[in-house]
This record gives C-alpha cells, structure tokens and sequence, in this order.
C-alpha cells in the first residue's frame, strides 16, 4: 500500500526517507480511525495492520538517532 500511495507502485519504497513525525502523526490517525471501523477506507486494509506498521517503522527512525536505552 505504502508504495503504491508514496512511491508510484515501485518496490523498494523510500519509508526512510520520511521524518520520524510522519509515522507518529499516522500510528495515531490509524488508532484513532478504528473507533469508527476496524478497516482503513482507502486501502480496505486493517487500521491495526497500519498501526503496527507506522509503530515499527517510528522505531526504526527513532533508533537511528537515539539508543534504545537511556
């Protein structure tokens, strides 16, 4: 889904390429979405499935800068 809507349908997609915030502002939209119903409208796909993804990818560009432990 992610490559069709961010970068024209071709694999790899670019996901690193965003700022961290992205993936927070959309780990929270998709949460907050599935109070109206668990599937996304523009990709029919599982709000959840979009959450842990958003959730893993924030991970991954937090960890690039920042330790994992304090």
């Amino acid at each position: 889904m992610g490559a069709v809507k961010h970068n024209e349908g071709k694999m790899p997609t670019k996901w690193r390429d965003y700022p961290v915030e992205v993936y927070g502002d959309a780990l929270a939209r998709h949460i907050m979405n599935e109070s109206q119903g668990l599937y996304d409208e523009e990709s029919g796909m599982l709000h959840a499935g979009h959450a842990a993804w958003n959730a893993l990818a924030r991970l991954e560009k937090l960890l690039e800068t920042h330790p994992l432990h304090k």
